[in-house]
């Protein structure tokens, strides 16, 4: 599907307005749209697999590098062991790096009580592509805000067992039973 006077091809998404043209992904921006960028220029070199900031178009729209991967179909697919395993490595990795940055915003959606740290808050299926098992692309960073470390670990296991309860999900995939 292409976006209308443009040359890109529209992303899938629960929002839209996401736009692949090239090598870069360009979509609409908001007042968090600056706090975003400046966790995403933090994290550059320190978290592996995140979109780099590249500016802003003529348009006015950001202008992120493309992640290439296979996204799950969620209404089809379940992650493998392997993938969740991929995924909470990778946000064992994103905790540490994100540990030192503080930034006051304004954030996409408010604080949650007692913050530790800025969260992604949707680490899931849909916002990650994969190489085989390995993770090789976090993306959606728009609805970053200060969080829990506990909140965006959990997630991943919650979406693709739709039949399960995710408490016992939540409490057996954590960074140490993934071996991260």
């Amino acid at each position: 599907m292409t976006w209308p006077g443009d040359e890109g091809e529209l992303l899938a998404g629960n929002l839209g307005g996401a736009v692949r043209v090239g090598a870069t992904v360009r979509r609409c921006v908001g007042p968090w749209t600056p706090a975003v960028h400046a966790l995403l220029n933090h994290l550059a070199g320190r978290v592996p697999h995140i979109p780099e900031v590249l500016g802003f178009d003529e348009l006015g729209r950001e202008v992120l590098s493309y992640l290439p991967g296979r996204v799950l179909d969620t209404d089809t697919e379940l992650l493998t062991v392997g993938q969740l395993v991929s995924m909470v490595r990778w946000t064992r990795v994103f905790h540490e790096a994100v540990a030192d940055f503080a930034h006051p915003g304004p954030w996409r959606y408010p604080r949650l009580p007692g913050p530790t740290l800025i969260g992604h808050n949707d680490i899931a299926p849909y916002n990650v592509c994969f190489d085989g098992e390995e993770l090789v692309g976090v993306f959606d960073w728009w609805p970053r805000r200060p969080a829990i470390r506990a909140w965006p670990t959990c997630w991943p296991t919650v979406k693709p067992n739709r039949t399960a309860p995710p408490w016992p999900a939540c409490s057996t995939a954590s960074p140490r039973s993934a071996g991260a």
